[in-house]
């Protein structure tokens, strides 16, 4: 189970987050949410212990996988010359199985007795579990995740360090789903992924048993992979059950609920003002009453601050100025070429675009 309790994160003076009380039972899955700037990813990282709290504490899970925004490690690493397959398979601890296998094996045949004896029984135990865990299917399960997430066999057998910086971050995502843990945390994991990935990578998350925590913008994956939503606004974070549509539907009555408990409040707080106004006169029993009506008045606005309207972020809005009119042809494209290496993405491209014209450029990942 993941368990934040009382929990406060700040960045500076600024708190992102105050007395948070959250349990996540194990395979629930969960969008954290929240405005753009609220916090969410430094939230997910004090959640995984790579950012300080300020107060409050976080219980975790023993195997926990966290997928930052931007590629990491040896993923990011320009000068890596290994194979990305290489790279994959190597996340998995049934690599670190495999590879203590094969050394007790090279091992027995110069051990004696009780040494002998004690890695016979270490090898059948590690077997047996290597076995189960389906250590050899690795490597065709690490391709099938590979390719659901959007790496052809061709990006596979490239050196990490050659592969783009969309292409790395499906390697740490498809890493990570290898891996496996009790808890996904997961940064915007359907960046870089055209829409046959993302399908594959809402499936696999409704479907693991693991529990998931998962920050992003993609209302898809969140309406079909999520059972819950956490909403995080105003450094307070709110809990509505079923998907993102559904957390929209029903923020939408408690704000409109909201609204009406505030009217009522401040009609009453107005009647009694209005009230208090009647016992003007300067004697004792007067002033007890005015000091009566003012202590009504003052619970009445202490509920009333409790129900005020959320503090949305207005929406930006952009004048562009008329632009100066152009020739009738805009851009004219002719016998273009491009490579990356040896790696040719454009070759011979012609077209021409003219004014007021309306373009969508399509095509796979990775396709220039």
């Amino acid at each position: 189970m993941l368990s934040l309790v009382d929990v406060r994160i700040e960045i500076g003076a600024r708190v992102l987050v105050r007395d948070a009380t959250v349990r996540i039972r194990p395979g629930d899955k969960v969008a954290l949410v929240g405005p753009n700037g609220t916090g969410k990813t430094t939230s997910l990282r004090a959640i995984a212990g790579e950012a300080a709290l300020a107060a409050g504490s976080v219980q975790l899970p023993e195997r926990v996988a966290y997928l930052h925004q931007e590629a990491q490690g040896r993923s990011a690493d320009p000068g890596d010359r290994g194979l990305a397959i290489d790279y994959l398979v190597a996340a998995s601890p049934l690599t670190a199985m495999k590879q203590e296998l094969e050394h007790l094996t090279a091992s027995m045949s110069t051990l004696e007795d009780g040494a002998l004896s004690n890695a016979i029984h270490r090898f059948s135990d590690l077997q047996e579990r290597f076995v189960h865990h389906g250590g050899y299917e690795l490597e065709s399960r690490a391709e099938r995740i590979a390719h659901g997430v959007g790496l052809s066999d061709e990006e596979l057998l490239t050196a990490v360090g050659d592969l783009s910086g969309g292409q790395r971050r499906k390697l740490d995502l498809a890493s990570i789903l290898l891996r496996g843990g009790d808890l996904f945390l997961l940064d915007e994991p359907t960046n870089h992924l055209d829409a046959d990935a993302k399908k594959w990578v809402m499936d696999f998350l409704r479907e693991t048993s693991a529990t998931v925590l998962v920050v992003s913008h993609d209302i898809r994956l969140m309406d079909s992979s999520i059972d819950r939503v956490l909403s995080l606004e105003n450094a307070k974070i709110e809990t509505y059950p079923g998907t993102y549509s559904s957390f929209l539907d029903q923020r939408a009555a408690a704000d409109a609920q909201q609204a009406h408990v505030a009217a009522n409040l401040a009609k009453e707080a107005a009647r009694l003002e209005g009230t208090k106004k009647i016992f003007a006169k300067a004697n004792a029993t007067h002033a007890a009453k005015r000091k009566a009506l003012q202590r009504r008045i003052d619970a009445l606005n202490d509920r009333l601050h409790e129900h005020a309207p959320r503090v949305r972020q207005r929406p930006l809005t952009i004048r562009f100025p008329e632009p100066v009119r152009t020739g009738d042809i805009a851009i004219r494209v002719v016998g273009l070429d491009k490579s990356f290496g040896d790696h040719r993405v454009l070759d011979g491209i012609e077209f021409t675009i003219e004014r007021s014209d309306l373009l969508l450029v399509v095509g796979v990942n990775g396709a220039g």
